[in-house]
């Protein structure tokens, strides 16, 4: 559950769960309460078994706090129009209790009820209904020994369909070509050089081509691995960016490929604040990243050659496009 300070003086409660609608906040709105202080702590309990879990407000007056619960038992995703009426009984998750308390440990408000009428996944819970679990979930927090020992296990059973561990003879052999798009707020761009090192794309203990520092150490001194733009600014190491995003780059450009050449890692900057993934292009915008990613993917399965050339920003890249 996560609370967020609203324009309108009050703090929306919403569960964040997966399909929940966009935006920010996101999640489904289940209850208000009266603006927040940081500092203030936010207890969300688990009515069936008791178990209690805690977060503080942070400066902004937001906090989120998860518990495990399971979830209500044989709800399956539909569309809004296959709804139960409202007077239907719906399945039900755990109890869920959110009480808040000040600075002093003084309790401020308690919410164990729906605030208003919440529809998920066809099902209606009318407002004044007890609150409870709309999703089932973990409730692993962040940076505990809990979500370490989990990610292990979930690394096991990942084991041998993660690229991580076979990339290296793939790129032995096979042209291969990693891609991240800078200030990634999805899929880190860590992830994505983590798996350029498991590839051999970027040496530990040789000096990048006009560098006194491996590759690895330029691209971690200018904090792209990071990719946070609100943080410090992005960086484009390869100097590839449209003078219209503004984005600082180093000098000289960093070129990260293999020795032959068949193999590379391109960090595309696509805009000063970052984003996730790869669009259609825009056939009415110079400089488009988006186009430049489509024709550098046609060329590289067409001819091999993972390189950058200005040319990949034209609206339909030549064929001589080097």
């Amino acid at each position: 559950i996560a609370g967020f300070p609203s324009t309108s003086g009050f703090t929306q409660v919403t569960v964040i769960a997966p399909g929940a609608a966009t935006g920010d906040p996101a999640g489904v709105p289940i209850a208000r309460l009266p603006p927040l202080v940081p500092g203030d702590r936010v207890h969300l309990t688990n009515g069936r078994n008791g178990l209690v879990r805690q977060a503080v407000v942070d400066d902004d007056g937001a906090f989120r706090v998860a518990v495990p619960v399971n979830g209500p038992e044989g709800v399956l995703p539909v569309a809004p129009e296959e709804a139960p009426a409202p007077d239907a009984p719906p399945p039900e998750g755990d109890p869920l209790i959110l009480e808040v308390f000040d600075v002093s440990g003084q309790p401020r408000n308690v919410i164990d009820r729906f605030e208003a009428d919440v529809a998920w996944r066809g099902v209606v819970h009318t407002a004044g209904d007890p609150l409870v679990a709309l999703v089932g979930g973990w409730g692993l927090g962040r940076q505990t020994p809990a979500l370490r020992q989990a990610l292990d296990i979930y690394q096991v059973a990942f084991e041998a369909g993660d690229p991580v561990n076979f990339v290296r003879d793939l790129a032995a052999r096979t042209p291969t070509l990693v891609i991240a798009t800078l200030g990634d707020p999805q899929v880190p761009v860590s992830a994505s050089l983590a798996l350029a090192r498991s590839a051999g794309l970027l040496p530990l203990d040789t000096p990048a081509p006009g560098f006194d520092a491996t590759a690895d150490a330029v691209l971690a001194e200018h904090g792209v691995g990071e990719g946070v733009a609100r943080v410090r600014p992005l960086v484009d190491p390869e100097g590839i960016a449209p003078a219209a995003l503004g984005l600082p780059h180093t000098e000289p450009p960093l070129v990260i490929a293999s020795a032959d050449g068949r193999s590379a890692v391109r960090l595309i900057p696509v805009s000063a604040e970052g984003a996730h993934g790869v669009r259609g292009p825009n056939g009415d915008v110079a400089g488009d990243p988006w186009r430049y990613v489509a024709n550098l993917l046609g060329r590289f399965f067409s001819t091999g050659q993972p390189g950058h050339a200005t040319c990949l920003y034209r609206e339909s890249a030549p064929r001589d496009c080097p």
